[in-house]
C-alpha cells in the first residue's frame, strides 16, 4: 500500500462524522487536528500534549525531595509488586560500601581517611572494608554542624530493604533475570564502567539479579545486585578489527562485588552466534542498546556547548537571503543563429526575487 493510501484510510476516513457531506466532514476534521497540533507546542511542558507525551520508558520523577546531592538524585519509576527482604551483616556492608564509593560528594571525608592510615597500597581494598565504619564514627563524634544528608548516609542502610521486578530508568525498561525468564524480550542485560582509585577502567558485564531500593532514613538509592561474567580473557573478548565485544557465559565473576547505582547502568543484549553444529557454543554477542528519545549526535562540536532551546513561534525567525552571481558573457548559441550576448552582472537576491520585485540600484 502506498503512503498517501495508507493515510486516507487510517487518517482522514477516520474524521468524517457525516456521511452526507464526506468531503466537508474530512476538511473540518483535518484543520481541527492541524490547530491542536499547532497550538500544542505553546503549552508548558508540564502539560500532557501531542508534542509533549510521556515517554515509553517514563523515567517518572525524582525518588527524593532533596536532590542537592548527586547520589539522592535518582530519577526513576519503579513498576509492578514489590516485596520486602532482610539483608545480612556482609550483604550490607557491600552494598554500602559501594554506595560511599560512588558518592563525589564525600570526597574529602575520603582522603582524610587515606591520610589518617598513611597507606598507599591497595586504596580499594581500604575504602571498601575500613572506610564505612571509619566514616561513620568520625561523623558522629565530629562537633562539626554536618548536613542532614552526611549524617544520613555515615549510617548504615536499613536491613530491611525493598525489591521490584521492574524499573524504568535513564531511557531503559529493565527487568530481572527470573522476570524475564521464558520471554521473547531480555531486558536484563546491563554494562558499567568502573574506574578503580589509580585510574584504571574497565567496563563490566552482567545479569541483574535483583532490583534493591535501600534506605538511609528518609533518603532512598536504588541499586542493582548484578552476576557478572569474567572480566578477563577467557570469560570477556573483544574483535580486534570490529571492536565486537563477546562474553562466555560459563565464566562468571565472585565475590562480594555485585552492586552498582542504577542510574550507572547501560542496557546490553546477548545475542548467540548461528551454527550449523550441535555443540553448544557459549560464547555471546554483546549489543549495546540506545535508550528511547536519545538521540546520538556527531562529534564535531564542543560538547560542552549547549544548544539554546527553540521554540515554535513566528517572531523573529531568521530570513533566508543569498546570492548568486549571473554571468552570462559566456553564452552562445550554436545552432548557426546570431543573437545578442548578454553582459549583465547585476546580483539578483533571492529574498527579492521570491517577492516579485527586483532592487536594481
Amino acid at each position: 500500500m502506498y503512503r498517501f493510501e495508507s493515510f486516507l484510510g487510517s487518517v482522514l476516513k477516520t474524521k468524517v462524522g457525516n456521511k452526507a457531506r464526506v468531503e466537508a466532514s474530512i476538511r473540518e476534521g483535518y484543520l481541527q487536528s492541524e490547530m491542536g497540533t499547532f497550538a500544542s507546542y505553546y503549552f508548558p511542558d508540564d502539560v500532557p500534549t501531542k508534542a509533549h507525551r510521556v515517554p515509553r520508558f517514563d523515567d517518572g520523577a525524582l525518588i527524593n525531595d532533596d536532590a542537592s546531592v548527586s547520589i539522592f538524585a535518582q530519577k526513576a519509576k519503579v513498576i509492578g509488586a514489590s516485596s520486602r527482604r532482610y539483608m545480612d551483616q556482609d550483604e550490607s556492608l557491600a552494598v554500602h560500601s559501594y554506595v560511599l564509593q560512588n558518592c563525589p560528594e564525600i570526597e574529602p571525608f575520603r582522603e582524610t581517611f587515606l591520610n589518617t592510615t598513611g597507606s598507599t597500597s591497595d586504596c580499594d581494598t581500604m575504602l571498601q572494608k575500613q572506610f564505612p565504619l571509619w566514616f561513620y564514627h568520625h561523623v558522629q563524634n565530629d562537633m562539626t554542624d554536618h548536613p542532614r544528608w552526611v549524617r544520613a548516609l555515615s549510617g548504615f542502610p536499613s536491613p530491611y530493604v525493598t525489591t521490584y521486578q521492574t524499573l524504568n530508568i535513564n531511557g531503559y525498561k529493565f527487568n530481572t533475570a527470573a522476570r524475564s525468564e521464558d520471554r521473547a524480550t531480555s531486558n536484563y542485560g546491563v554494562m558499567v564502567n568502573c574506574t578503580s582509585y589509580d585510574g584504571s577502567t574497565l567496563e563490566y558485564y552482567g545479569l541483574i539479579q535483583e532490583i534493591i531500593q535501600l534506605e538511609y532514613q528518609d533518603y532512598k538509592v536504588i541499586v542493582f545486585k548484578c552476576e557478572w561474567f569474567e572480566p578477563s580473557n577467557r570469560g570477556t573478548r573483544v574483535h580486534p578489527q570490529y571492536k565486537i565485544v563477546d562474553v562466555n557465559i560459563q565464566y562468571r565473576l565472585r565475590g562480594a562485588d555485585c552492586y552498582i547505582l542504577a542510574s550507572q547502568a547501560d542496557q546490553v543484549v546477548y545475542v548467540s552466534y548461528p551454527s550449523a553444529k550441535k555443540r553448544v557454543n557459549r560464547w555471546f554477542s554483546v549489543v549495546q542498546c540506545m535508550p528511547r528519545a536519545f538521540v546520538e549526535k556527531d562529534g564535531g562540536g564542543d560538547s560542552n556547548d549547549e544548544e539554546e532551546p527553540s521554540q515554535e513561534y513566528q517572531e523573529n525567525e531568521p530570513g533566508i537571503s543569498f546570492q548568486i552571481e549571473l554571468d552570462f558573457s559566456e553564452l552562445q548559441r550554436n545552432d548557426g543563429h546570431s543573437s545578442q550576448l548578454l553582459t549583465s552582472t547585476t546580483p539578483v537576491y533571492m529574498d527579492d526575487a521570491l517577492d516579485g520585485t527586483y532592487d536594481n540600484e
